[in-house]
């Protein structure tokens, strides 16, 4: 096994509106095992995605998360790439027009 603290793991997080990316975000973390948590809980630090602009937007959107994983040299990952993808969709309703709430 490699070093836990040169052990990388990179979530890439994606929100899209009508197949158009409006928002990303990298987080990484080290170690054997990982754990991922939306906003930050029991010592562990948060992740979240938002709109690059910040606006409240009406209509659907999708969240893509895709988790890969890079062993330090000489240790070689050859599984698939990401390791882990999930997405989700939701509609958003209620933005006011031109406003951010």
């Amino acid at each position: 096994m490699p070093p836990e603290n040169e052990m990388w793991w990179i979530g890439f997080l994606r929100l899209e509106q009508y197949a158009s990316m409006v928002g990303a975000a990298i987080y990484v973390r080290t170690g054997h095992r990982v754990y991922w948590e939306q906003n930050p809980s029991g010592g562990y630090p948060g992740t979240q995605v938002f709109r690059y602009d910040y606006s409240c937007v009406n209509g659907l959107h999708n969240h893509v998360a895709e988790i890969y994983v890079s062993p330090p040299w000489p240790f070689v990952y050859t599984g698939p790439q990401p390791i882990e993808a999930d997405q989700n969709s939701a509609i958003v309703a209620g933005c006011v027009q031109g406003g951010t709430n």
